[in-house]
């Protein structure tokens, strides 16, 4: 998580135990907001075959770049094949995106 979003998670979560209720301005310009905050968390998880490693793709910087897909894309011609590095063996891992 951003140290951003995690300050303005801590600091709605502060309000809300306080009995408050920060407003949209003050957290996520100009948006009302509720005191209970949920906050967006995604992964593309496959195991490397080498290692047996859980590798999540995402933490490659130019993963959709390089495979031309969007996020949640799946079950298309793009989505099949595709490639990455295992973070902790440098073994290629090619896998199909499914839900």
């Amino acid at each position: 998580m951003s140290p951003e979003l995690e300050n303005s998670r801590q600091a709605g979560l502060a309000d809300h135990n306080a009995g408050g209720m920060r407003t949209g301005i003050d957290l996520v310009g100009g948006y009302g907001m509720s005191s209970n905050i949920a906050v967006w968390s995604l992964s593309l998880d496959c195991y490397c075959p080498i290692c047996n490693e859980e590798v999540d793709l995402l933490v490659h910087p130019d993963f959709f770049e390089k495979n031309e897909i969007q996020v949640c894309e799946q079950g298309t011609t793009k989505t099949r094949g595709m490639k990455a590095n295992c973070p902790i063996c440098g073994y290629e891992i090619v896998v199909d995106c499914v839900v």
